[in-house]
């Protein structure tokens, strides 16, 4: 103990300043550094409880307008000095508004710039009960560890007091101002958990955890629709907010409808920092009723279907923890039945639509024995077809560098043999990795984010299979330049590359391994496109179900379809009647041939019609405009304009556009909203 100095004196700042000097010269692995350190933090505690036997002799601010405005500076031996602002916050502030009888702190800003002269105080603790800057608790006279950049400025408020605040008798507790208090969560998977962010004068800011408990949660998440409180998030687990600190020390009683009725500290008082930020967790009813009502969007469109089963519908049903088991099993007969003959009688590559008939079954349970006529005579299994097919995929992207399909059907080929535990060919996942490293992924002038998706999922299977992987190295740069590209495409609103392939970019993320907090900003996206009813057409739907659920095409590889859930019921479809829209607003055609050529129309369509149904009236003017389409799981797409035919064993395709955009939606789905012109050229890819 021989570095521990004997402290003359019974001041505790003469204490703390021999503690600091020892704790410097103690050796930090002794005890005597372990005795230094507590010593050390028992006074700095103590220091922060006792006032002040001195007593200011003034307070005032300067630099401002007025004389409520401005920096602090106080008066102490006949000098006057600032106020470092270390730990200075609202509550401190309008101690000294009411000591200048001032009202109330408005703002605390340092736009009044530095003082000069001595340093005063540092470290101000005021519980917001004092009349008085000097009964505040503080470090002592002249002792900080500030510079005049750091001096408190602030500005106070002169309030009316004509009014009698009723039961609200403590200046630093009140009710909210109803205009204000609009709360969200935010950083959480789905609406219903995350950090808690209330509305404020245009901000939306964070709330101090102090006094925070299941009371004041049950307030938030019955406010949002989710429900009622079932965690509470200390440490801001849903990381730190950035922006203004709102609320600090609220009190609800449990049963407010409204964060605005509980008592707090007001608007912008608190003594915290961003690291106790609340969070919490809510019983998610939102967030679940909005996942069950996509489920059901899903349901009703099977009864609604018309020509081939979707498989993709069906696979986006059973990955999700909700179903209604006796529609699955109805759809999966249809399946069963009638997937056969269109994989036989298509005249097109069907690589794609056999993986995901393949994966339908296995996210069923279903044995993969099915057997077809094999086009050289005599039959084969599903996955021997699947082996086939992808063999000849490969043969031409090692002949013309593409595929027979296109390289989103290829990985999907890939992950229907990887989850059925089938050993993926070398030559499959050679040359998917050698289309990352060469960018093949692109529609046109565009990046595929959905294909980098589904490339991502299916050599990820391949890396968690129990199979030997011919060479890691290259594998893991594949998987690492496909996240990187997905994260690169992230738009200002948190989409991935669009609306419409996030959900599969999430899906992705998830099955790589990625944490909550890198596709956090997407969820949100998807979150708040579904509210917009972007998700309308059922493929969409199909795409962003699993990743709201945290779920991928890799979960199929785990399913045991045992104690499922079976709780979602779906209402009959109450007959909608469309009146024709009296208003029309008139559209521009513009085709481009590939050689540059171009022809130009004019049509005038119903307001909200779609761009399938105004071609048709196009086609109807008998103005020299033909087109034809071909089904997809996506619904009808444009194939044939003025007799050309887009052929994709060239690997064209007719690219539609709005004013100069490019469109994410079908001919079905796409509506015309106001006056526009759509041009459809010729392209490539």
């Amino acid at each position: 103990m021989k570095h521990l100095f004997l402290v003359k004196g019974n001041t505790y700042r003469n204490c703390l300043l021999c503690c600091r000097h020892a704790a410097m010269h103690v050796d930090r692995s002794s005890w005597s550094w372990t005795i230094v350190v507590l010593l050390l933090v028992s006074l700095q505690e103590n220091i922060m409880v006792v006032t002040q036997s001195e007593q200011v002799e003034e307070v005032r601010l300067v630099g401002g307008s007025h004389r409520c405005e401005g920096r602090l500076e106080v008066q102490y031996n006949g000098r006057w000095g600032t106020v470092c602002d270390d730990k200075w916050d609202m509550v401190d502030a309008d101690v000294v508004c009411r000591q200048l009888g001032c009202g109330s702190s408005e703002w605390l800003n340092s736009r009044f710039g530095p003082g000069t002269g001595p340093i005063l105080l540092d470290d101000v603790g005021c519980t917001g009960n004092e009349t008085s800057i000097s009964e505040c608790p503080n470090l002592g006279w002249n002792v900080h560890n500030c510079s005049h950049y750091e001096d408190v400025s602030l500005t106070c408020k002169e309030e009316d007091t004509t009014e009698d605040n009723g039961a609200l008798n403590s200046p630093h507790y009140e009710k909210l101002d109803s205009g204000d208090g609009g709360v969200r969560l935010v950083n959480g998977n789905n609406p219903c958990e995350g950090r808690l962010e209330v509305f404020y004068q245009g901000n939306w800011g964070t709330v101090c955890d102090d006094d925070w408990d299941l009371r004041d949660a049950n307030v938030v998440c019955r406010q949002i629709g989710c429900g009622h409180g079932v965690a509470l998030h200390y440490s801001s687990v849903f990381d730190h907010g950035t922006d203004l600190i709102l609320l600090d020390n609220v009190n609800c009683h449990g049963s407010e409808s409204n964060l605005t009725e509980c008592s707090s500290m007001g608007w912008l008082r608190h003594n915290c920092g961003h690291h106790e930020d609340v969070g919490l967790t809510c019983s998610g009813t939102s967030g679940n009723r909005l996942i069950v009502s996509l489920i059901e969007d899903l349901l009703h469109s099977l009864e609604t279907q018309t020509g081939a089963p979707n498989p993709s519908i069906y696979l986006a049903l059973r990955l999700s923890a909700h179903h209604n088991l006796s529609m699955e099993r109805a759809y999966l007969e249809r399946l069963l039945n009638e997937m056969p003959g269109q994989l036989q009688n298509s005249t097109r590559p069907v690589t794609g639509l056999l993986a995901l008939f393949i994966l339908s079954l296995r996210a069923s349970c279903h044995d993969l024995d099915i057997v077809l006529p094999h086009i050289n005579g005599g039959t084969a299994s599903l996955l021997t077809h699947m082996e086939r097919q992808m063999h000849l995929e490969t043969m031409k992207i090692h002949d013309d560098n593409v595929p027979l399909s296109n390289f989103y059907q290829y990985s999907l080929g890939v992950i229907a043999l990887c989850t059925a535990d089938i050993q993926v060919d070398r030559d499959f996942t050679e040359a998917l990795i050698n289309a990352v490293e060469q960018q093949q992924f692109t529609h046109g002038d565009y990046v595929s984010i959905d294909t980098y998706a589904l490339a991502g999922i299916a050599l990820q299977c391949v890396e968690d299979s129990l199979f030997p992987v011919y060479n890691g190295t290259k594998l893991d740069t594949a998987l690492s330049k496909i996240k990187g590209t997905i994260l690169d495409s992230q738009r200002p609103d948190g989409h991935l590359g669009n609306e419409f392939s996030t959900g599969n970019a999430v899906q992705a993320l998830i099955a790589m391994g990625s944490s909550a907090v890198e596709f956090i900003g997407a969820n949100r996206a998807i979150w708040s496109a579904v509210r917009g009813n972007v998700y309308h057409n059922p493929m969409g739907i199909s795409q962003i179900l699993p990743a709201l659920q945290g779920t991928s095409y890799l979960t199929i590889k785990t399913m045991t379809c045992l104690n499922e859930d079976d709780s979602v019921v779906v209402e009959p479809l109450e007959p909608v009647v469309v009146l024709p829209n009296e208003n029309t607003v008139g559209v521009a055609v513009e085709v481009v041939m590939s050689n540059g050529s171009g022809h130009h129309y004019l049509v005038d369509v119903p307001l909200n019609s779609t761009l399938l149904h105004t071609l048709e009236l196009l086609q109807e003017a008998n103005v020299g405009f033909t087109f034809g389409t071909t089904p997809s799981l996506w619904g009808p797409y444009l194939s044939v304009v003025n007799g050309v035919e887009a052929l994709s064993s060239e690997r064209q395709y007719w690219h539609l556009s709005s004013n100069g955009v490019s469109l994410t939606e079908g001919i079905g789905d796409y509506k015309i909203e106001y006056g526009q012109t759509i041009t459809i050229a010729m392209s490539s890819y």
